[in-house]
């Protein structure tokens, strides 16, 4: 994979995520335990957008149906045969960047 510049550290919400795109993919951001963490935006169950949800400590919130994603591991909170993908991410300064 490559990786490429998302964002500004500065520019993700503590309390939600921030939606980017790169290589083709929709990708939330969050802040989670001091780290940047990087997942696939759309929730499986029905396509909701998860960079809209919110974040308290590890676990992301659909908006659309509560389900819950720990952004980390990419498990859901409910269920860990689901999961959705994860992206790598390196941190240089305020710079983020997605492996893709």
């Amino acid at each position: 994979g490559e990786f490429i510049k998302v964002a500004k550290k500065s520019e993700i919400p503590d309390d939600t995520g921030k939606l980017v795109q790169a290589g083709g993919q929709d990708i939330a951001l969050f802040k989670a335990g001091g780290k940047v963490c990087a997942i696939h935006a759309v929730c499986p169950h029905q396509g909701g957008p998860l960079d809209e949800g919110g974040i308290n400590g590890k676990l992301v919130t659909c908006p659309w149906h509560g389900w819950e994603f720990n952004v980390q591991t990419g498990a859901c909170d409910f269920n860990d045969s689901i999961k959705i993908p994860l992206f790598r991410v390196k941190e240089e300064g305020e710079d983020v960047y997605a492996e893709v």
